[in-house]
């Protein structure tokens, strides 16, 4: 019981000194902000995914299922409109076909 008294005690000193109280309210204050910038950002995973955007490409060669030829009809799929990219405009351009596709490969390994 000794050492609940000695906490109090050093409590109270606490509150009433502010060049102690200040400190100790911004070390507290640390977890609870990052807290609610890791909740804020992981809260609605799945909020805006309608504004993401997306590419369809259609490079069906068709198949074969229990007989049947199936092939997805170029008219079921929207034309695509070149959206704002990541990318600098003029980046291949500026690379060989080979460094292209090792930096796509790269980038597919990048989850």
């Amino acid at each position: 019981m000794k050492s609940l008294s000695v906490f109090f005690k050093d409590v109270g000193s606490a509150v009433r000194n502010p060049k102690v109280l200040i400190p100790v309210i911004a070390v507290m204050f640390i977890p609870i902000l990052y807290s609610g910038i890791y909740l804020a950002a992981y809260w609605d995973p799945y909020g805006h995914v309608d504004q993401m955007p997306v590419a369809v490409v259609n490079l069906d060669k068709g198949a074969e299922l229990e007989g049947k030829s199936l092939q997805v009809e170029k008219s079921k799929v929207a034309d695509r409109t070149n959206g704002k990219s990541a990318m600098p405009e003029d980046v291949l351009k500026l690379l060989t076909p080979a460094e292209v596709r090792d930096l796509v490969e790269y980038l597919t390994t990048r989850k």
